[in-house]
């Protein structure tokens, strides 16, 4: 599951550069369907996250801050009724990492790489919250 998870990620990432980028245009609403389940959140506050709509859950990925995630979230639920099941993170850095507690407090569980998990232990913040798994 996981490989397919990295799979639409890397993937996701390549829409959304196109989108970006200037091949498409960003409209000024927060959420950007980018293929069928699949969403960009761009909120406007220079971070853009996504999330994935299936039919056992919703994947969100990059919660940025608490504000971002809340956003998100709210984003989510304009969407779909699924609840959000994972919360992924792409890598540690804490303009990209906090607010996760936003998505656990919804039930999702949070996964970020091992590494990842390792320097967030190593340097926690007030807004950071540690992932579940690995």
């Amino acid at each position: 599951m996981f490989t397919i998870i990295r799979f639409t990620y890397l993937a996701l990432l390549a829409s959304l550069s196109s989108l970006v980028l200037g091949t498409a245009t960003l409209a000024q609403d927060s959420v950007i369907q980018v293929a069928d389940g699949i969403y960009a959140f761009d909120p406007g506050d220079e971070y853009n996250s996504m999330f994935i709509v299936t039919d056992d859950g919703v994947i969100a990925i990059e919660p940025v801050n608490s504000r971002h995630a809340a956003g998100m979230l709210e984003a989510i639920r304009s969407v779909t009724d699924q609840p959000v099941k994972f919360l992924l993170h792409s890598h540690n850095h804490w303009d990209h990492s906090n607010g996760g507690n936003v998505f656990r407090d919804a039930g999702a569980t949070i996964i970020a790489h091992e590494e990842a998990y390792a320097w967030m232990e190593a340097n926690p913040h007030p807004d950071l919250t540690l992932p579940d798994e690995t």
